[in-house]
């Protein structure tokens, strides 16, 4: 029998004989996997090993790069079987050991950045300059509603991916003025972008 069909086997076999945390209480395991190279899968299929890592685990999240944004990281959702679907997060290693999240959303979904629909690297970098183009004249008479860009973007064949990864690039700024944080609004800043 294949190593990997071993392991699938005694995953399965230990699920099956009751749930750890009834026996010993309360607890978590952290696993770390690698990806595999190729992007033909979807996300949750990508991860090396058995696929019993992810069918029965509660929570899976993969962590990457973010697009056009050396040095951010997001942490995204593949699979949460314990609560609500949760939105990506955003963040940066500042040193070994610290890291400092960051508030603006993230509507990357894992699917996106490591899935089957991932883009080739040149053909995201025309849409995403493409993307700036656009939003530079969007954003031209002030700040706008990001649902509203969202809208007008699909009408003009920009993805919210790609929108993201143009407003990244951009000297934009997301500021939230709902009243119960639902209106994020984008703003060409005036100030030089650090």
């Amino acid at each position: 029998m294949h190593p990997f069909g071993i392991i699938e086997m005694s995953i399965r076999i230990a699920y099956r004989q009751g749930h750890l945390g009834d026996q010993i209480g309360r607890f978590s395991i952290i696993g770390v996997m690698h990806l595999r190279k190729s992007s033909s899968d979807q996300a949750m299929f990508r991860v090396l090993g058995s696929v019993a890592f992810t069918a029965y685990a509660r929570a899976c999240w993969l962590i990457g790069e973010e697009p056009e944004e050396p040095g951010s990281k997001l942490m995204l959702p593949v699979k949460l079987n314990v609560a609500r679907a949760a939105p990506g997060l955003r963040f940066q290693i500042i040193e070994p050991g610290q890291v400092a999240w960051s508030d603006q959303p993230v509507d990357i979904t894992a699917e996106d950045l490591f899935g089957s629909k991932a883009e080739h690297p040149d053909e995201a970098r025309s849409k995403v300059t493409s993307a700036m183009e656009w939003l530079e004249q969007a954003l031209a008479d002030g700040p706008r509603r990001s649902k509203d860009l969202k809208r007008e973007a699909s009408e003009n064949c920009i993805t919210w991916r790609t929108l993201e990864r143009a407003r990244a690039r951009m000297n934009i700024t997301a500021s939230n003025k709902g009243v119960f944080g639902e209106a994020w609004h984008w703003e060409l800043s005036q100030e030089p972008r650090p």
